[in-house]
């Protein structure tokens, strides 16, 4: 099963959290302060998660792993940060989304 927050450890971050009507499935939306918007969203029983980064109203990025172990969200002075890792026969992976003024992200596909 996929390590990831609780509800109850999200109401205390400040991220939104949307409504979803699947079992298992959890959806968060952070804005960075240029306007742009990223969606992570995760299945507990499926171990995927997706990102979604938007600005204005086209999509910028749209990221889907399988195989996820665990989804972390982060906050220091303003700054969100979201990671997820993923592993596949002994290689590793993470993909990290900052949000803060702007979106940037880091991703790491595979790795030992």
């Amino acid at each position: 099963m996929l390590e990831a927050p609780s509800i109850a450890e999200l109401i205390h971050l400040s991220v939104e959290l949307l409504p979803v009507e699947e079992l298992g499935v959890v959806s968060v939306r952070t804005y960075a302060n240029d306007g742009d918007t990223v969606t992570l969203t995760w299945d507990t029983f499926a171990c995927s998660f997706t990102v979604t980064w938007r600005s204005a109203d086209a999509e910028v990025l749209q990221i889907y792993r399988e195989r996820a172990t665990k989804v972390s969200i982060s906050e220091n002075r303003g700054v969100t940060d979201l990671t997820c890792w993923t592993s596949v026969e002994g290689l590793g992976g993470h993909l990290w989304v900052r949000v803060a003024d702007r979106v940037s992200v880091s991703d790491v596909l595979l790795s030992r």
